[in-house]
């Protein structure tokens, strides 16, 4: 289903977190610096609403756990576990409405 929290999310938590000079694949090196689980932070990426796959125009983003102990990196690495985990809830949600695709590209 459609999503409206990818590529917007990134741009916005690019620019936020480091700047507008930061290129995008900077972005994604220091992220991956971090260890999945970014220590316990967790990032809800709906900052415009959501369509797939919880279907809520209401919903907002918010950042859960954070500590003055959490770094710009770990913060980096939430974001785009948040960002996959809600293309992957989107991927289930059509999983369960067609079975199994033969092909998933993103």
């Amino acid at each position: 289903g459609p999503v409206n929290n990818g590529g917007i999310v990134f741009e916005w938590a690019r620019k936020t977190i480091f700047g507008p000079d930061q290129t995008a694949e900077d972005f994604i090196n220091v992220a991956e610096s971090v260890p999945a689980g970014s220590n316990g932070l967790i990032f809800h990426p709906y900052l415009g609403g959501e369509r797939a796959p919880i279907w809520n125009a209401q919903a907002r983003g918010s950042f859960i756990g954070l500590t003055r102990n959490h770094t710009k990196p770990q913060m980096a690495r939430s974001v785009l576990e948040g960002i996959v985990f809600n293309l992957l809830g989107a991927a289930r949600g059509l999983r369960e409405k067609i079975g199994e695709p033969d092909a998933l590209r993103v």
